[in-house]
């Protein structure tokens, strides 16, 4: 359909790029013939995604003109199919997609609605089995599942990016599974023209589409005609659509809250916090104004709005990482600017995300950060002492009033005393403040903002503004009379860095701040110009507006479908003005424009402040290849994974003599914290300058006494019953992270990581011992039971033997989850199936294989007696062959016993190399293959759930996210206190 607006009839359609097709037609002329379709007439249709505008648009096409039974698949659950004709007169939130499948019915269309996750392969499957008992058997698939989710790159969170990355590619991985090459007659692919135009902000969409452009492309010729359509923007329907719609109002979605700055909370896979905001309702935006008379949401309010959030979720004590204002949110005195605050789960810490809607604008993002309990005790500080260095008080100035209207709440009154870089205020809110607040925001924003003075040079008349703040530990909510201590750490010529402490008058520290940054606005720059940069530019919106306005209208959709499918391509782009056009469009864009002229950040110059961060930055430079690396940049947000920390670890160990275990990039996964832990483990203490910028995020040890040697906390945010699990057989847990983040949401998981990781020690060598070890650690945290214990691996055994000696003792273990687990010691193959396998291997290799073989056998033998009689291939480091070589010395000692207690083993599909006579299947490493791997005669109590993945790939994402739930059901049957927990939340 509709690339181009106009073309001469006779006009045959043009290749171009890469096989992709143009057709050139009159905007309102009758679309080519497709001969060629493999559409069948009456086939039923399998839609992914299919209560989205695009997806009930082709059902009504399908079913309306081919007779097409219609299995609509979607995350969302309906309501009662009697209570659709009173919602749809009601107008409710789900009144639009009701009333589409309303009438679908009154055309007399076959339609079975399926909830199911495309991304989980079992409710696939069962969606599958069901749409086929129901319609008959599936003909073609469309697969019209995805998620749209504007924002800037560099503040996208993992999970952020997973969230719409996955229902594209990795329910395009579950598809492919489910329907094999000749199972269908045909799939649709509903790709995006991003994948052509890559916008700004959808750098996770963009790759999404374009993997699935890719996937069509590698299935061309097969028995399936496979085609990827790269819709342009639609008119009235479709994701773009939607998030664009600046006169939607949001839904009233999740429970109503009764809090200052929060309306609504929807609890789900994340916490979604919505609100909807007007100056003149909302006093901490009514009485923050500038000059020219623009109310502006100011950068303490975030940390109250935060303090909000976590209460909510029963956070009392928190701590906020790295909280960065993106775009000042300026909310106007008529109409109401809209709120979402999304809190996700993360591997240490949750995830904030916060975006704005102001009116007549779409979301956009202003603020994000990470967000953590603090169980650390308050500090104190001696007000006096401090008072004794600095010179006499003077009466409090409010600072900044040439630029900013401050109303009531912001009157704080006072006095200060100042010398060089280091303050001392005591500061009162006015007698008729707000009350019942955590973070009042105008005191918070005077305790913070007071001692602007103290940047050198500083002229009244330009304008500083807050960016953010490294860390704040939220110990107690604050007082109306308060003691801030500031000390200015660091300047720049546009930027300041100061440390805060704000305490009660007798010193009782409520709130530790580090990293508060001030930053300086260009010469000449309107205030109410930055403001207006909360939303994106007027000229993006236009643009977006009049690509809606012109885009593919509902009544051309399912003809520029048929079109498409009749093509004969396997990629075919749709839209409705030049593809040509718009790229161009995007790519001279300003936001594309001031992109491309940023350099990257010199490492050399890059802020480190100790030669341990420097020498961290050049390892990672070389093992992670970037370039551009900042102290405070994360290992695993640059692309690190386990085998990369494993020879991290090693080159730290070679160069600077101090062994550290892999498991330390969960307690400081940043160049600063890295360096602060090695220097504080260095022979003779601190080895180099410690940071100007105190460290606030690292963990309390666990408990008095020697620092842990096997326990990892790898989540503690949830308050259920910990989880442990124990790591496989190399004994580093830093592969179970994906695991842990998405399980934390529910409970504390503590890993479990071998003796010896670091190379400091000699590891276990029975099960019994290291079992024993471990549990003098748990029970420093989890005193008394019940127990839900786990392990990945070769784990698993360590896990077991945990679970047999806390039974010995009297204690419960509720739960023994094995992650796809082997037997210590697995019955050798008969000499009968050997024989087959050579005969197997014999046909299928020729005359050549008896030569092959040998070859295979004699580098096999070098191996074994290079690198061990236990692992006849070489490790990455020589602690890990020596953790290798100890594992299976304990499992040839080991001796099972049967086990009455629960068991489940989650393990991934079935797969071997050879499949004997009697059906028996054999692996790759010449093993049987069982359903239970061994485990039902010993364990009769087993229960055996599969998952995605393989035995490496079951627990990294996005396969580990299936895992997690499938062990959340099984954990929340199991737990005696779940049932209590529940209770109590519910309350």
């Amino acid at each position: 359909v509709l690339e181009e607006a106009l073309s001469p009839p006779e006009t045959a359609p043009v290749a171009w790029r890469d096989g992709v097709r143009r057709i050139r037609v009159p905007r309102r002329a009758a679309l080519p013939e497709a001969p060629d379709l493999p559409l069948r007439r009456g086939g039923a249709v399998m839609i992914t995604g299919g209560l989205g505008g695009i997806g009930l648009t082709l059902a009504e096409t399908l079913a309306r003109d081919w007779d097409a039974g219609i299995a609509l698949v979607s995350r969302r659950g309906l309501p009662p199919r009697a209570d659709w004709p009173g919602l749809v007169a009601a107008g409710a939130e789900a009144a639009d997609t009701l009333r589409a499948l309303l009438r679908l019915e009154g055309l007399g269309a076959r339609i079975e609605v399926l909830r199911a996750d495309v991304t989980d392969p079992e409710q696939m499957r069962a969606a599958r089995g069901e749409a086929a008992a129901k319609l008959g058997p599936i003909s073609g698939v469309i697969h019209a599942a995805g998620r749209l989710d504007d924002a800037p790159v560099l503040g996208r969170s993992i999970e952020a990016s997973e969230a719409v990355i996955a229902p594209k590619l990795h329910g395009l991985m579950v598809l492919d599974a489910l329907f094999p090459d000749g199972s269908l007659d045909w799939i649709a692919l509903c790709s995006s023209s991003s994948a052509w135009t890559a916008p700004a902000g959808q750098a996770d969409y963009v790759a999404a589409n374009a993997a699935l452009d890719a996937w069509a492309q590698s299935r061309a010729g097969g028995a399936t005609r496979v085609v990827a359509i790269d819709w342009g923007i639609w008119a009235d329907t479709g994701m773009t659509a939607t998030a664009s719609t600046a006169a939607a109002p949001e839904p009233d979605t999740g429970t109503a809250i009764d809090l200052p700055m929060l309306d609504r909370h929807a609890l789900g896979e994340e916490d979604v916090f919505t609100a909807s905001w007007s100056p003149a309702e909302r006093w901490f935006l009514d009485q923050h104004r500038t000059r020219a008379g623009d109310a502006l949401l100011p950068g303490s309010a975030y940390a109250e709005l935060l303090a909000e959030a976590a209460g909510t979720c029963g956070i009392e004590a928190f701590e906020l990482q790295d909280l960065r204002f993106l775009a000042p949110l300026r909310t106007p005195d008529t109409g109401t600017t809209r709120l979402r605050l999304r809190l996700a789960p993360g591997e240490a810490a949750r995830i904030v995300e916060i975006e704005a809607a102001p009116p007549g604008e779409p979301w956009g993002p202003v603020a994000m950060a990470r967000l953590a309990p603090a169980s650390a005790p308050a500090p104190r500080i001696d007000p006096s002492e401090i008072a004794a260095r600095l010179p006499a008080p003077e009466p409090l100035m409010l600072p900044q009033t040439a630029h900013l209207a401050f109303g009531a709440q912001w009157q704080v009154t006072g006095e200060a005393r100042q010398a060089g870089t280091e303050g001392l205020a005591r500061l009162r809110l006015p007698p008729d403040a707000t009350p019942g607040l955590t973070l009042h925001p105008g005191l918070l924003d005077i305790a913070t903002g007071w001692a602007i003075g103290m940047i050198e040079g500083y002229d009244p008349a330009r304008l500083w503004v807050p960016a953010g703040y490294g860390r704040m530990r939220l110990h107690a909510p604050l007082p109306h009379d308060i003691l801030s201590h500031v000390r200015l750490v660091r300047q720049e010529v546009d930027q300041a860095l100061f440390d805060i402490l704000l305490a009660t008058p007798e010193g009782e520290v409520c709130a530790e701040i580090a990293g508060f940054e001030l930053r300086l606005l260009s010469a000449g720059l309107p205030f109410a110009a930055t403001a207006a940069a909360a939303t994106p530019a007027a000229p993006e919106n236009e643009r977006l507006r009049e690509a809606r306005r012109h885009g593919i209208r509902r009544d051309e959709g399912g003809r520029a479908f048929l079109t498409a499918m009749g093509a004969g391509l396997p990629q075919i782009a749709m839209t409705s003005q030049p593809l040509p056009d718009l790229i161009a469009a995007v790519e001279t864009a300003p936001v594309a424009a001031a992109a491309a002229s940023a350099a990257p950040l010199d490492p050399a110059a890059a802020g480190f402040e100790t030669a341990t961060e420097a020498l961290l930055a050049a390892q990672w430079a070389a093992l992670l290849g970037v370039d551009a690396i900042g102290p405070d940049d994360s290992f695993f947000d640059l692309g690190g994974h386990s085998l990369t920390a494993v020879r991290l670890f090693a080159a730290i160990r070679r160069e600077t003599g101090t062994a550290l275990p892999v498991s330390a990039l969960f307690e400081a996964p940043t160049i600063r914290s890295l360096a602060a832990l090695l220097d504080a483990r260095a022979p003779g203490g601190a080895a180099v300058a410690t940071p100007a910028t105190p460290d606030l995020a690292a963990p309390e040890t666990i408990a008095a006494g020697d620092a842990p040697v096997h326990l990892v906390a790898m989540s503690t945010q949830g308050a259920g019953t910990p989880l442990f699990v124990a790591a496989g057989m190399f004994g580093n847990v830093l592969n179970l992270r994906h695991l842990a983040r998405h399980l934390g949401s529910d409970r504390p998981v503590w890993g479990l990581q071998a003796r010896g990781v670091a190379g400091d020690v000699p590891p276990h060598r029975s099960f019994e011992e290291a079992a024993r070890d471990c549990l003098a650690e748990m029970r420093r945290v989890h005193p008394g039971g019940p127990w839900l214990l786990g392990g990945y691996s070769g784990g698993g055994l360590t896990a077991l033997e945990m679970a047999r000696q806390l039974v010995a003792a009297g204690d419960e273990v509720s739960a023994l989850l094995l992650l796809d687990t082997p037997l210590p010691v697995r019955p050798p193959l008969r000499l009968r199936d050997r024989l087959a396998i050579q005969s197997i291997e014999l046909r299928d290799g020729g005359l050549a294989y008896p030569a092959r073989w040998a070859r295979q056998r004699l580098a096999w033998e070098i191996d074994r007696r290079r690198y061990g009689r236990d692992a006849a291939r070489p490790s990455e480091s020589e602690t890990e062959a020596e953790i290798e070589s100890a594992f299976y010395a304990a499992s040839a000692a080991y001796r099972l016993q049967p086990w009455d207690g629960p068991m489940t083993l989650f393990r991934p599909p079935l797969s071997g190399r050879w499949r004997l006579p009697g059906g028996r299947l054999v692996d790759g490493d010449r093993q049987y293959v069982h359903a239970d791997n061994g485990w039902r005669d010993w364990a009769p109590a087993l229960e055996v759930i599969e998952v995605p993945g393989d035995h490496d790939s079951m627990v990294l994402d996005p396969n580990a996210r299936i895992l997690a739930a499938r062990m959340k059901d099984r954990l929340a049957a199991l737990d005696p206190k779940r049932g209590d927990q529940k209770l109590q939340a519910a309350e």
